[in-house]
């Protein structure tokens, strides 16, 4: 009896795997879906910033406070692009309005399945308002894309101020890619 259920699950299953290549007649198998995920963040591309930011220190010459700007980056690869921003603030002794322009590198790492890219910067620029103050700085951020054009983006960098106290700059604002 039991060489006889043997014998009958062992053909059963000889039985089943050559029938499951063959479709029923008239019908065929569908072959599966595989969804390509588009790309939220391209290479060659020129990106336009507005963005509001607020700077931070341990006091000194600039004040803490607020300030607002814009900037234009440019991908040549997909991973690695340069940056120019300017912003205007009131920061400086009795209100003086500060006038900055700072250039960067940029090296992000995209992720479309979540249309977001961590990024790092490092740069280097001029705070200028009758005293001219060189600047460097390093930072990172997030930026993620609402659509494949707007975005949205907040980082931070430490910086440091010849001749003056270094800040922590903290930026948000809006990306438009083109």
């Amino acid at each position: 009896m039991y060489k006889t259920i043997m014998s009958l699950f062992a053909i059963a299953a000889i039985t089943s795997s050559a029938l499951a290549g063959t479709a029923p007649a008239g019908k065929a198998f569908k072959q599966p879906v595989i969804d390509e995920v588009t790309p939220c963040f391209a290479d060659n591309e020129f990106t336009v910033d507005a963005f509001a930011a607020y700077q931070m220190g341990n006091g000194g010459y600039y004040d803490d406070g607020f300030s607002g700007g814009v900037g234009v980056n440019y991908f040549f690869a997909r991973y690695f692009g340069i940056g120019a921003e300017a912003y205007w603030n009131d920061l400086g002794p009795d209100n003086t309005v500060i006038h900055a322009v700072n250039g960067m590198l940029l090296a992000r790492y995209p992720i479309d399945s979540l249309c977001l890219a961590p990024y790092m910067m490092v740069g280097g620029g001029a705070l200028m308002n009758g005293q001219n103050t060189a600047v460097g700085f390093l930072g990172s951020g997030l930026e993620y894309r609402m659509t494949e054009s707007v975005g949205i983006f907040g980082d931070g960098r430490y910086q440091w101020n010849q001749g003056a106290n270094d800040k922590i700059v903290w930026r948000m604002g809006l990306r438009f890619a083109f």
